[in-house]
């Protein structure tokens, strides 16, 4: 496909950026050729839907080339240079957004000029705004070290004001590299995934942690992740979580959106695990970081709602027996839903709110409307499916369903294997429940539930043991 770097670039744009393009082509200092801007009008026009084929020469219009016959590598050369002044334009509106990155670059050219009339008073003015950044994000906080180098630059004839000027300078690389060597540190592969990797192949990293807590008292992406650092290092105390889940709402508003985002889902996914030792106090904890997360919009990609999360959210509700505030939740963000994901996240929950009501009738009848096409979608709905009929002691229907379920997971090999294995097991123990057995066999059967730790819906499953055993001991 011809152009597709162009097209890629230019898609990306919305309308009022794409329209500011225009505008940037029509300037004489960025674009002198004519034949450019009748390019990119042209292209203006069919923003931001371009077709695959929009660069094939018949598709272009004649004013374009109008001294000659277009050939492929007149319209080639053309191309070229449409992607370099995208590029261009990138780079200038990206600066027009970022204030600070703008100033420091001028300085940068005042001090080349030896405007130093202009230079040292610009660069005291931005030296004392970045003392404390309004958003600590990665370009403030590499901003901040530049300038105060800078600033310690400046020859001054005062020992004191010098030496403070190298102390500030010295401070904000420590900030600069704290800050980054600890996200380097951290590594979160997917949602369900967090650690560290390991110390030793970070120098310096443990002989560092007493200068983690001094200066996250000056930076609170420092106390953050060195928080992070130490809920991973020490899994099972709670006072490292709970400080880390205080302060990741305080510090919210001072974060870039992608340091909050990876923030909140490490957070998250550090509560999840503590939740399978504590359910009872994290559970809500868990609820609450998802609803902070999409309510100051951490959560949120590209303007939609995960499925996901809109999922897990529901189900953490549905656990903390707040069945009308799931109820209320599904109705308020189901539009944030992707269109195409919409029909399968709302039925499934539907299902999952009839299950916990004990309207099961109700659930069987809202499954219908989930397409199990997707893995994960294909089990969720059929353990329910097989819990409702359980539930309604349609028992024949619950070993039909069970027996086709387990075929279908030892035939299906893209699932992810813990998913897999939970099910699998499942299925092998609801399969001991309905057999009973002798006294024995059943005690066998309590034990092996008790000691399996992947497992899917592993309360339910013990609950269904004490129903069919309720005299056993």
């Amino acid at each position: 496909m011809k152009g597709k770097k162009i097209i890629l670039l230019l898609s990306a744009l919305d309308r009022q950026e794409m329209q500011s393009f225009v505008d940037f082509i029509r300037s004489p200092y960025f674009n002198k050729n004519p034949q450019q801007l009748e390019l990119v009008e042209h292209l203006a026009t069919q923003h931001p839907e371009l077709p695959h084929d929009v660069f094939e020469i018949e598709n272009l219009p004649t004013n374009i080339f109008p001294t000659g016959k277009v050939t492929a590598k007149k319209l080639s050369y053309l191309l070229t240079d449409l992607q370099q002044l995208i590029e261009h334009f990138l780079v200038v509106n990206r600066l027009k957004k970022r204030s600070i990155s703008q100033e420091y670059i001028l300085l940068n050219a005042l001090r080349e000029h030896e405007l130093f009339d202009l230079y040292i008073p610009r660069l005291k003015k931005l030296h004392d705004r970045l003392s404390e950044p309004d958003v600590y994000h990665r370009e403030a906080l590499t901003v901040r070290y530049f300038v105060s180098d800078m600033q310690a630059s400046v020859k001054s004839t005062k020992v004191a004001k010098l030496e403070n000027e190298l102390q500030t300078a010295i401070n904000h690389l420590f900030e600069f590299f704290l800050a980054n060597v600890l996200r380097y540190a951290y590594e979160g592969v997917s949602r369900q995934s967090i650690q560290f990797i390991d110390t030793t192949r970070i120098p310096l990293l443990e002989q560092l942690e007493p200068l983690f807590e001094e200066f996250g008292e000056r930076n609170p992406v420092i106390k953050l992740y060195s928080r992070l650092y130490a809920c991973v290092k020490s899994p099972q105390e709670d006072e490292p979580f709970d400080q880390l889940y205080a302060q990741v709402s305080e510090y919210q508003h001072m974060l870039a959106r992608e340091q909050l985002r990876t923030l909140y889902l490490a957070t998250i996914n550090l509560s999840l695990r503590k939740m399978r030792s504590n359910p009872e106090k994290y559970t809500q904890t868990t609820l609450n970081l998802y609803t902070e997360g999409i309510e100051n919009r951490a959560l949120i990609e590209s303007q939609n709602l995960s499925q996901w999360t809109f999922n897990n959210t529901i189900k953490l509700a549905l656990r903390a027996k707040q069945y009308d505030w799931a109820e209320t939740f599904m109705g308020n963000y189901q539009s944030l839903l992707l269109k195409e994901q919409r029909p399968n996240a709302l039925g499934l929950n539907k299902a999952e709110l009839a299950f916990v009501r004990g309207a099961y009738d109700e659930v069987l009848t809202h499954l219908n409307n989930v397409s199990t096409v997707e893995v994960r979608y294909h089990i969720l709905v059929n353990i329910l499916k097989i819990k409702a009929f359980w539930e309604l002691e349609e028992f024949q229907a619950a070993t039909a369903a069970l027996s086709a379920f387990k075929v279908y997971l030892s035939r299906t090999k893209r699932i992810a294997p813990p998913l897999k294995k939970g099910a699998q097991n499942f299925c092998q123990l609801l399969h001991r429940i309905s057999a009973g057995g002798t006294e024995r066999k059943r005690l066998e059967t309590k034990e092996k539930i008790q000691q399996t730790k992947l497992l899917i819906d592993k309360p339910w499953i013990i609950k269904m043991f004490q129903k069919e055993n309720p005299g056993l001991k």
